[in-house]
This record gives structure tokens, sequence and C-alpha cells, in this order.
């Protein structure tokens, strides 16, 4: 069944999957798409993350249909850069991922980015998600804690 050719039927739908974070602050460098490591996982029904040898990842495994991914991470010190930050999907940027730009609003401002997806079809057993930076902008470092989660529907 294709989510996004209809609903999902009565008598099943979207159940949260996995919801990972970001605990202790750490710096990602000046890169485009440079995947946010998580530290620890809230919840995980079904294996979707693992601490190594991938912690910025989560995987869909076999039995589901469709996806929703959502992130939101603190910045902390911020200068005057913006930021944009999107889920990736095997790597890739995907059209079905809102690309969220930041930028600091005063002082003392910590600016957060939500982002999140779409209903998106699973491909393979193997696709695999990560939230990422995407800019170009080589004078920015930035500091996060957050979360990143993943509601599934199952086949």
């Amino acid at each position: 069944m294709s989510i996004i050719a209809g609903l999902p039927s009565a008598d099943g739908g979207f159940v949260r999957g996995v919801k990972v974070v970001k605990n202790t602050t750490g710096s990602l460098g000046n890169h485009n798409n440079v995947p946010v490591p998580w530290d620890a996982e809230d919840y995980d029904n079904d294996g979707h993350w693992a601490s190594s040898p991938n912690p910025s990842r989560l995987t869909i495994g076999t039995g589901y249909d469709a996806v929703f991914c959502g992130s939101t991470l603190w910045y902390d010190a911020l200068a005057s850069t913006r930021l944009r930050t999107a889920i990736s999907i095997n790597g890739s940027i995907t059209d079905h991922s809102g690309v969220v730009y930041t930028e600091p609003i005063g002082f003392g401002d910590d600016p957060a980015t939500n982002v999140w997806t779409g209903p998106i079809d699973v491909g393979a057993s193997t696709d695999y998600y990560e939230v990422v930076s995407n800019t170009a902008d080589t004078s920015w470092n930035y500091v996060a804690t957050g979360n990143f989660w993943m509601m599934v529907l199952p086949s």
C-alpha cells in the first residue's frame, strides 16, 4: 500500500517508532550535509537506531510501508550566520523534507530549528534517515542538543 496514494485503512495507522536524543553538546564542523550524531534513544520499538557504527542514522527495517520523520535542534553561541537543516534519505536530501532556516534573534538567544518530512514510502529495508546541516557557508559551527524521531506505518 502506498501512503502517498491514499490514507491508511481504518484498522491501522502510523505508530511511534523511535526517538533519539542529543543530551550532550558537541560541535559539528563547517560542512554541507554533515549528519548530527545522536547520544541515546528515548524509545525504539524495532531496533531503528544503534549507537554504533552510525549514531546519526535511523533505519526502517522490514515490515513497514511508510515513515514520517521530524527533529528539533537547539543552537548555542551562534554568531550571525543563518543555518539550514534538513532530513536526508540514504545520504541525499529529499524533496520530502522541509529545509529550515534559523538565525539568532538577539544577544543571549538560543535559536532552534524544527524540520520534518511528509509521508515517505519505504523503498528498501536498508533505507536510512539523518538530520543534516544544509549550508555551504564555511563560517559557522554550532553546538546542538535536541531530538530526532520517526513514526512508522506497519505493513
